[in-house]
């Protein structure tokens, strides 16, 4: 188990840290150009890199019996999984999204509700303890998925907006990336500034940047319908 995360760390360390260099080129360049899609492209594979190591170092944490790295990494996998692979797909269907792909959206939406409620029971039964207060916080935002869990297939497609999709995913993939970072990779220098639950704010801080950016963005991109 030790060689196998000994592999495994380097690689979604590696893959990360290029992923959240390659995250913002695609904000700056022109839209829809040659140079935004095949950056995309790279920063959506270096992505899935990170979600399928992160995934399996979530199984190594639990088998390790670190309860709170496997619990943040396998939630950290769902809600960065799911924006990664819809908000790709949903520019390929415009607005002939296919029930198939409608159900596999709904059930990425239930898991996350499912780990959610129990990143929130876990953080409650150790009392907030170690870092917990974050799987409850993220938690908590992951047990409101379930308007989407819910959410008929005729009230989808009446919703869907490709580009707003697309955007509103790309840019959850990003705030997933750097809460990571901020929460692991980061956490030893961040620790001598931000001190005991203090670490919350990093924690926290690319989630509400991150909404702000993407109502900024959407409404900016996304062309309003011809009254």
């Amino acid at each position: 188990m030790e060689l196998i995360d000994k592999i495994v760390l380097p690689i979604h360390i590696v893959a990360g840290f290029i992923s959240l260099v390659l995250f913002w080129l695609p904000i700056f360049v022109k839209k829809g150009g040659q140079l935004h899609i095949k950056i995309g492209w790279f920063y959506t594979y270096g992505m899935w890199v990170v979600v399928a190591s992160a995934a399996i170092l979530s199984v190594i944490n639990t088998l390790q019996g670190d309860y709170f790295v496997a619990l943040f990494l396998g939630y950290l996998t769902l809600i960065t999984s799911m924006p990664l692979w819809y908000g790709i797909s949903v520019l390929k269907f415009k607005k002939e999204v296919n029930l198939s792909m409608f159900r596999r959206k709904r059930l990425l939406h239930t898991l996350i509700v499912i780990v959610g409620a129990v990143n929130v029971i876990y953080a409650m039964s150790v009392q907030f303890a170690n870092g917990s207060m974050l799987l409850f916080i993220f938690g908590l935002l992951g047990v409101f998925d379930i308007r989407d869990a819910r959410l008929s297939f005729e009230d989808y497609q009446s919703k869907i907006d490709p580009i707003k999709d697309h955007i509103t995913g790309m840019l959850t993939t990003g705030i997933a990336a750097y809460t990571a970072f901020f929460a692991f990779g980061g956490r030893t220098w961040l620790g001598e500034i931000f001190t005991g639950q203090l670490m919350i704010i990093p924690w926290v801080l690319p989630t509400i940047i991150g909404v702000v950016a993407i109502k900024w963005y959407t409404r900016k991109w996304v062309r309003k319908p011809a009254l």
